[in-house]
């Protein structure tokens, strides 16, 4: 009896040890699961679902089966295994010389590496194509495009409106992945640039700036009226 007590507490103890050389496994594993977007070219959206003990990765339509060896992520693909490497100070993915990001839903704060850089190319752009698009009003004497002359402007109108001979390749996206909004007043007499900011959705605007980077950033007649705090020292020369 005493001899089934200790084998029992043995058992017992050694399948304590195993949760305990599992479990940080598990949770090293998971840093992978989640939605990345990719910082370059269409900034596609690529999801890592962890099932079992593996994972299924979701990109572009497609669907491919994954799994750490050593603490890297290995998707199948036609030309064999590609790792994933995580950057665990930036939580970045390197996926086949693409660099990801995560993607969150909880709005990042400014101040951060990848905040900073967002809000900085997103402002630049805006105000690249804002002075497109202030160069050819002056050579038209309106804003119209298209003979939309109060309303939303399509993207593709504006770009065959303003590029080359304004700007020689219009940013369509914001640092996001997310399109720029367009508008015409009312006789062609303005504009407006938005960018929908980090949670890319369209939200009430306040005048001035803000530290939500979930927040619309927006340029109309030759400056901005919402944006990041950050940017007020030189908010018009972006």
């Amino acid at each position: 009896m005493q001899r089934a007590i200790v084998l029992a507490m043995i058992v017992a103890t050694l399948a304590g040890c195993n949760r305990k050389l599992e479990a940080p496994a598990a949770m090293e594993n998971s840093k992978y699961a989640g939605s990345w977007r990719a910082m370059s070219g269409d900034h596609d959206l690529m999801k890592i679902t962890q099932e079992g003990g593996g994972f299924i990765v979701e990109r572009g339509g497609r669907k491919r089966v994954a799994v750490v060896e050593r603490g890297i992520l290995k998707v199948t693909s036609e030309a064999g295994n590609v790792a994933a490497l995580h950057v665990a100070s930036s939580d970045h993915l390197l996926v086949a010389d693409v660099e990801f990001e995560r993607v969150t839903d909880k709005p990042r704060a400014i101040g951060t590496a990848t905040g900073d850089r967002n809000w900085k190319r997103t402002l630049a752009d805006m105000r690249a194509i804002a002075t497109a698009w202030e160069a050819r009003a002056t050579d038209i004497n309106s804003y119209t495009v298209s003979d939309v002359s109060g309303g939303p402007v399509g993207t593709e109108d504006l770009v065959a409106a303003l590029a080359p001979t304004y700007i020689k390749s219009m940013p369509r996206d914001d640092a996001y992945g997310e399109p720029f909004l367009f508008t015409v007043g009312m006789n062609g007499n303005s504009y407006a640039i938005r960018s929908t900011g980090e949670n890319r959705e369209i939200d009430e605007t306040p005048n001035g700036p803000f530290d939500d980077m979930a927040q619309d950033t927006v340029f109309t007649n030759g400056s901005f009226v919402s944006y990041p705090r950050e940017a007020v020292p030189e908010k018009n020369h972006y």
